[in-house]
């Protein structure tokens, strides 16, 4: 029983990535913001919604306008779209999550 429970966690995990990549695909990279920011404030401050539920917000603002800014800073008046380094960090974290919350985590 114990290789079936593993074999299912690892197909849910793969549905839940190609979902979080389709979702991507449509809706642009802006959904990292949605999908990554609530995860990284959760690391961040604990499990308090109280504290939460208004941090999330502000810090998908922050977020938003730390990439636009990173971006300026780095490239000047040949900045690109707050997409591209959304994608560049969002990825990786999100793979992260995925890994790090693993079978032991799924439930």
């Amino acid at each position: 029983m114990n290789t079936r429970f593993a074999h299912t966690t690892k197909s849910l995990l793969t549905g839940a990535a190609l979902l979080a990549a389709t979702a991507v695909s449509v809706a642009g990279q802006i959904v990292f913001v949605g999908l990554g920011v609530p995860h990284l404030t959760l690391l961040v401050f604990g499990r308090s919604h109280r504290v939460l539920l208004p941090l999330v917000p502000l810090a998908g603002a922050v977020f938003l306008l730390g990439a636009e800014w990173g971006q300026t800073a780095l490239l000047g008046d040949s900045s690109l779209r707050p997409g591209v380094l959304m994608s560049r960090v969002g990825g990786p974290f999100f793979l992260l999550l995925l890994v790090r919350r693993g079978p032991e985590g799924a439930a």
